[in-house]
């Protein structure tokens, strides 16, 4: 009994005391209570649900909720569904993310548990598309060069060549390329 009461105290002293009745507390009733203390607009608040009726964890227990749990979910929300032909996109995947994690932030604030199971999880990295680099094969740039004008060849052999982006190339001028000896 007296080992039983030194941990109490020693959690109590320490800020890592949480409340044993919180058992009985799972995810999805504690997102429940502290959503609807939230003042959120009605598109934030639908936003917010649909994120955590997407939770695959919503019956565990807050006291039992691991980092596990979470990085399932997130690779649940990776893979097709039965209620989508692919997985969610990143960004998509960042927003439930981020109001799962106020939620559980909360539960640390008012002691239900002591950590936060979803710091430090990986999210999916957000490509940008319109940024991706491809590097064309020796082939497509023989082909752009020949297709090219005369008065854009030196420009697109520049861009191919030097590793250049489009504005970069266009920023170049002829008096920067002539090497400048100075004695």
């Amino acid at each position: 009994m007296q080992r039983w009461l030194d941990e109490v105290t020693t959690c109590i002293i320490t800020g890592a005391y949480v409340d044993p009745d919180t058992d009985k507390i799972n995810f999805a009733d504690w997102w429940s209570a502290w959503s609807a203390r939230q003042t959120w607009t009605s598109s934030t608040r639908a936003t917010a649900e649909l994120s955590a009726k997407s939770v695959t964890f919503g019956h565990v227990p807050l006291r039992t909720l691991r980092r596990a749990h979470v990085e399932e979910w997130i690779k649940a929300m990776t893979l097709p569904s039965a209620f989508r032909a692919q997985g969610l996109a990143a960004p998509t995947i960042r927003t439930r993310f981020n109001y799962v994690h106020m939620a559980l932030a909360a539960a640390v604030r008012d002691r239900l548990i002591v950590e936060n199971p979803v710091a430090r999880v990986s999210q999916p990295k957000h490509r940008r598309r319109h940024i991706a680099m491809t590097i064309p094969t020796p082939e497509q740039v023989s082909e752009a060069l020949n297709a090219a004008p005369d008065e854009l060849r030196a420009y697109v052999a520049l861009c191919a060549f030097a590793g250049l982006g489009l504005g970069e190339a266009a920023g170049v001028r002829p008096e920067t390329l002539t090497p400048r000896l100075t004695f």
